[in-house]
């Protein structure tokens, strides 16, 4: 987290590296157009998702952390569909929300969902699948449990890889086969 006094001056001249970095999981320009993914060359810092009280972004520069956040998470839904999937990161979320008009996403921005989320998710979707990454299996499992008791039909796709990490195919294949 950064303090108080830090602004965003955004650009969408991405430098190189960032832009290999979303290259190497698939995504493409217009979806870096699509969804505001901007640079701030001030800090180094690929932001992915940015509101009015929130941003998150990943860190190219000197940074002790892979990313860095600030402000309150927003419920942010990526693509349409009557079922939506969980998932740690932003980019994971964008590209499930491929598989519109089947499969939405929400990025959780970490691997815990609040009580707000859990409410609004299970009032707007017929289903929710949960989809964190692999070394968040159990904390997806408690999950799962704890929307169950809530009446709310869910599931949970554990995988070796990042959702990422997928291409469109793969992805059909692992939240089908769940």
């Amino acid at each position: 987290m950064l303090s108080d006094e830090f602004t965003l001056e955004l650009s969408n001249d991405i430098p190189l590296k960032a832009k290999q970095w979303l290259l190497k999981y698939g995504i493409t320009n217009q979806e870096i157009e699509q969804n505001n993914i901007a640079y701030n060359a001030n800090s180094d810092i690929l932001v992915l998702l940015h509101t009015q009280n929130y941003w998150q972004g990943r860190c190219f520069g000197n940074q002790s952390q892979k990313y860095l956040s600030k402000g309150l998470k927003p419920l942010t839904i990526y693509g349409n569909g009557d079922t939506i999937v969980c998932v740690e990161d932003i980019l994971s979320a964008i590209k499930i929300a491929r598989l519109s008009p089947d499969y939405c996403a929400t990025p959780l921005l970490g691997s815990s969902m609040s009580l707000e989320t859990t409410q609004s998710l299970s009032e707007r979707f017929k289903s929710i699948l949960i989809w964190l990454d692999r070394d968040k299996a159990k904390d997806a499992i408690m999950m799962s449990r704890n929307l169950k008791q809530r009446g709310i039909l869910v599931d949970v796709v554990i995988s070796p890889k990042d959702p990422k990490e997928y291409d469109k195919g793969e992805l059909l294949t692992w939240l089908k086969n769940r």
